[in-house]
């Protein structure tokens, strides 16, 4: 390695120790340096470009890197897979890949898992950070529990890769990618592999190279200490979006969180949510187990038989009736559930039909109680989880008078 890029790692606190460890090394501005390594070793340049470390330009093969310092990509044999580069100065990209092959594929493979696998197991803990300096940097102070996804949200494949050695992870990402983190689709890739993960908080415009390299091994171990459950993060940042203390805050809540619960898999856990959402939202625990019970069936049965429209005439009829009690009064004299052409909405109607009717907004049970089957429960569930429909007496009119002419 040469005076500048080393300088440059120096300058960083990564120290000769670690620089050999991780087999750093550097790419000289030429573009021809690995070339001529490979020719002068036998290996032809289509070779190089098959695993590439080479790339044709202008009908000759120039590497891929040049002028940046390189991190081999390992599997967790110790083999070769790949390679990352990045420049000293402030030059775009910063950071620039060799790209996949038969050999590599990012979405398999993690960068520091060769040399920090048996930490991880030891400690049952595993930090995925974003970058290989952030790794290299966590090792520099005595951090060996750091690997890096490779430039992509954690996949199915990495998950399972991690689960081999740990079912703890945390999460050392910056706002955004967090936020990418904590959502259906990233809650459910890690409970299938049955990984425990949560999310760091990092100051802003920290990562934990600079969090390393200014604070030590005890600002990353405080990090580590203060993560949270990748559920709760996300219940704690739809409580900053939704007003609690409204009842629409509160349903358009619990619409964003209970999905979530849905994922869960291990019974334990999905309870202690339900108690903690139900404390959160000051309703009981058995209305929000209710509820989640309920939109589970609803998730298996629209599998079946697809998701309800809402929009058709017979839906939004279902839904102004239950939303204004007053205009459901006057249609109750001028329609009957039977008139109800879709098998779907007829149940519903009738159950509707059979309720009486107050001066107090219909809840969800009042209409449950006299639906036997679950498929019309799950239908049920989902027209009410929808936002309530704006409309006009003129169209509730025109709605029936609809049915009404059919009948004649």
């Amino acid at each position: 390695m040469g005076k500048e890029p080393l300088a440059y790692l120096q300058g960083r606190g990564i120290g000769q120790e670690t620089i050999q460890r991780f087999r750093l090394g550097w790419a000289p501005d030429s573009g021809q340096a690995l070339l001529k390594k490979l020719e002068s070793s036998g290996y032809q340049g289509e070779e190089g470009e098959m695993v590439g470390v080479l790339r044709q330009r202008q009908g000759r093969f120039v590497d891929t890197l040049r002028n940046r310092v390189v991190f081999p990509i390992f599997d967790t044999q110790d083999r070769v897979l790949a390679f990352g580069g990045r420049v000293l100065d402030q030059s775009q990209p910063k950071y620039l890949n060799t790209p996949e092959t038969f050999l590599y594929s990012k979405r398999r493979n993690l960068y520091g898992l060769n040399l920090h696998r048996q930490e991880i197991s030891r400690q049952d803990k595993a930090l995925v950070v974003e970058g290989y300096l952030d790794v290299v940097s966590l090792a520099q102070v005595g951090v060996a529990l750091g690997v890096a996804s490779l430039g992509t949200a954690l996949t199915s494949e990495q998950c399972a890769l991690l689960r081999r050695y740990t079912r703890q992870v945390v999460l050392a990402y910056d706002a955004d990618r967090a936020g990418d983190s904590a959502t259906l689709i990233g809650i459910e890739l890690f409970e299938q592999a049955g990984l425990r993960v949560e999310i760091a908080p990092l100051p802003p415009g920290e990562d934990p190279d600079s969090l390393a390299r200014q604070q030590g091994k005890e600002g990353v171990e405080a990090m580590l200490a203060g993560s949270t459950a990748v559920i709760d993060y996300l219940m704690d940042k739809m409580a900053e979006r939704f007003d609690l203390s409204r009842p629409e805050g509160k349903e358009d809540y619990s619409r964003e969180v209970l999905p979530a619960l849905e994922k869960i898999t291990d019974r334990v856990r999905r309870d202690a949510y339900v108690v903690r959402l139900a404390n959160r939202l000051r309703v009981s625990e058995q209305q929000i187990a209710w509820r989640l019970q309920s939109k589970e069936q609803g998730t298996r049965i629209r599998r079946q038989r697809g998701k309800i429209d809402p929009r058709t005439p017979e839906a939004r009829l279902f839904r102004i009736c239950v939303a204004h009690l007053d205009w459901f009064r006057q249609v109750q004299q001028s329609f009957r559930p039977d008139w109800v052409v879709s098998e779907r909405y007829r149940p519903l109607f009738t159950a509707l039909w059979q309720v009486q009717i107050s001066d107090q907004p219909l809840q969800l049970q009042d209409l449950a109680r006299y639906l036997e089957d679950t498929e019309a429960s799950a239908d049920l569930t989902e027209l009410l989880l929808e936002t309530q429909p704006s409309s006009t007496w003129e169209e509730v009119e025109k709605l029936v008078q609809s049915h009404s002419d059919k009948q004649d």
